[in-house]
């Protein structure tokens, strides 16, 4: 469960905490403009290096800013943990959990699920079976370690075929 996030020069997003208390919903209220969807996405680039909707990674950082930070505290198995995400204008990015530097997500993935599902989810279930299955595999290669390498062997035997 997450208890606190953490932003600075984000997007358009202040340097600030959210916290969050244990059992109870947390709902994301405001005018247009104010950063609902901008701190929805540093939830997901925490966990993926990446934006869902953007290309550009130096767009993720506020233009008055040279860095941004994203930082989350999870409590996982009774004890509370931190993780949290660097990205320089200069375009290096570096990854923390449990005060150590990693080179990927990976570890933070293992640790805490997000991801981020818009209003265009309903292209879902407008596209060719493929495109479904594409998602799917994706889905399911974030949560499940041998997905991923069953899947690129058996499209290699695909392949073969």
């Amino acid at each position: 469960m997450i208890t606190k996030v953490w932003t600075k020069g984000y997007r358009n997003l202040k340097e600030q905490t959210f916290t969050f208390k244990e059992g109870y919903s947390q709902i994301l209220i405001g005018n247009n403009n104010q950063g609902k969807t901008n701190f929805l996405e540093s939830l997901y680039f925490l966990v993926h290096a990446k934006s869902p909707t953007e290309g550009n990674r130096n767009n993720l950082i506020n233009f008055k800013k040279n860095t941004a930070i994203v930082g989350v505290e999870f409590l996982l198995d009774e004890t509370f943990h931190k993780a949290y995400i660097k990205l320089t204008k200069e375009g290096s990015i570096y990854f923390y959990y449990k005060n150590k530097e990693y080179r990927s997500t990976k570890e933070i993935k293992k640790a805490v699920n997000i991801e981020y599902i818009s209003s265009d989810i309903v292209r879902l279930f407008q596209e060719a079976p493929s495109q479904r299955r594409h998602y799917l595999d994706h889905f399911c290669s974030q949560y499940f370690d041998d997905y991923k390498k069953t899947l690129n062997k058996y499209s290699s035997v695909l392949k073969q075929k």
